[in-house]
């Protein structure tokens, strides 16, 4: 037991200096706030990659809550912000001081930017980018692949880089082109209560940069269990 108490705390400290240096280097405020594990997720620590996957994309409905600020191409929008996800659909409402500074709407293939990004389709892949960093899971058709360090789940325009040892995401790779590719990355793991899942989110889009500081993560909606691959799967 005093091993296994030992081991976790091990892990816990290496994931919060790892964090320290991802945002150090990238040049992003650091907030260094020690990770306090919820009764309800300690459980879920003991989790297999599969096991995670597993229940983590039985999630079809969130609520998120936080901080976000987006910059480029003379905007500079900063404020709170409340997300719901449903499926492939996204809400999002930005406010600073009780006063409205923007929002986010996809449903289907229709978006709604305000502040415009002046372009319709900048616009709907910056949503679908923002809802996919967020809802990180959110692949389909995909292999897995296993290093000593992460789990590489990857398909024909995705790769999603999860840590093999507390299994959350560190980065994730969208290609959009043979050209162009949006690096999200991730940091800071807190717990929300179902299990562990990175605070902070930042990531580029042609002329924008986004970084998001998760405060609140809650689950609307829990789908049928989905098949998701076993060990014998993984090369």
């Amino acid at each position: 037991m005093k091993l296994k108490k030992k081991y976790l705390i091990t892990a816990l400290s290496w994931v919060i200096v790892s964090g320290i240096l991802s945002c150090s280097k990238s040049g992003v405020p650091v907030r260094s706030e020690p990770i306090v594990i919820q009764k309800e997720s300690k459980a879920i620590l003991h989790e297999s990659f599969n096991e995670r996957i597993q229940r983590i994309s039985r999630v079809k409905g969130i609520t998120v809550n936080g901080s976000i600020t987006v910059k480029g191409k003379g905007k500079d929008l900063k404020g709170n912000f409340a997300m719901s996800i449903d499926g492939d659909d996204m809400e999002m409402y930005i406010h600073a001081n009780g006063i409205s500074q923007g929002s986010i709407t996809l449903k289907g293939s229709m978006v709604d930017v305000t502040p415009s990004l002046d372009d319709e389709y900048i616009e709907f892949m910056f949503a679908v980018i923002l809802r996919d960093s967020v809802k990180w899971w959110n692949i389909h058709e995909y292999d897995v692949v296993k290093t000593d360090d992460y789990y590489l789940m990857r398909n024909s325009w995705k790769k999603i880089y999860v840590n093999s040892l507390m299994l959350v995401p560190e980065k994730q790779v969208v290609r959009l082109t043979k050209q162009r590719e949006v690096v999200i990355s991730y940091g800071e793991i807190r717990d929300y209560g179902f299990g562990l899942l990175p605070s902070r989110i930042d990531f580029r889009y042609r002329d924008y940069r986004c970084v998001l500081f998760i405060e609140n993560f809650e689950i609307k909606e829990m789908v049928m269990k989905l098949p998701v691959l076993g060990p014998s799967q993984l090369s």
